[in-house]
């Protein structure tokens, strides 16, 4: 069984609010200025305030993404994952804006990132780059995912599918990065060997199955 963990940072963006001297002249002589302008204030704060999540599902749940904050995604070798990028706020209003660049990857580890399979809802393009330089100045393996925002998503998933398979015991980290190469998000992959007790159900398991054919 997976067991998800995830890490969050919010994605800081500068937004204006010129109507705010509208509202001003509006109330600045009947008293209630101040009230009204720290109630929208806060309301602002609270709808802008929102993240850009690295997300995760197990491969025989490929609808089922999650995220969990403070947490940590633990998996065994042989295992594999889906993983995937969204914005928690489209529309509310969105992280994303057209134009916007993301690069999604792993760092070295003892995992491998297929991108056969990696795919964006309209709205949004994403490339597999093979470009060992840039990977080298991002700290990412060879092969990662360029996506690019060139028209409202029409869903907060702005890129799936991406295939993780764990090859080792050991800590990847996958990596979400804007265009300015800053870390938007990041998911560490806690690859772990079972249990001893885990590896004698295992082999017990394997054992019954074993006799059921023969008895057949």
């Amino acid at each position: 069984m997976l067991r998800v963990y995830i890490e969050d940072e919010v994605m800081n963006k500068t937004h204006t609010f010129p109507f705010l001297s509208v509202i001003k002249r509006t109330f600045v002589r009947s008293g209630k200025m101040k009230k009204v302008l720290l109630l929208m204030l806060l309301s602002l704060v609270f709808t802008a305030n929102a993240t850009l999540n690295v997300v995760v599902a197990p491969v025989d749940q490929p609808m089922g993404w999650a995220s969990y904050p403070d947490s940590k995604l633990v998996i065994h070798p042989s295992d594999e994952l889906y993983i995937g990028f969204a914005d928690d706020a489209i529309g509310a209003p969105a992280n994303v804006q057209v134009g916007d660049v993301f690069y999604l990857g792993i760092a070295d580890g003892p995992g491998a990132l297929d991108l056969s399979a990696a795919n964006a809802l309209a709205g949004v393009e994403a490339v597999a780059v093979n470009d060992a330089s840039m990977a080298a100045d991002l700290g990412l393996q060879d092969g990662f995912l360029m996506v690019s925002i060139v028209d409202q998503p029409i869903s907060s998933m702005i890129a799936y599918n991406l295939l993780f398979h764990c090859e080792g015991p050991g800590d990847v980290t996958f990596y979400a990065f804007d265009e300015n190469y800053t870390v938007v998000d990041t998911q560490v992959i806690h690859q772990e060997v079972p249990e001893p007790a885990t590896l004698g159900l295992l082999s017990l398991g394997g054992m019954v199955l074993a006799y059921r054919k023969r008895k057949a």
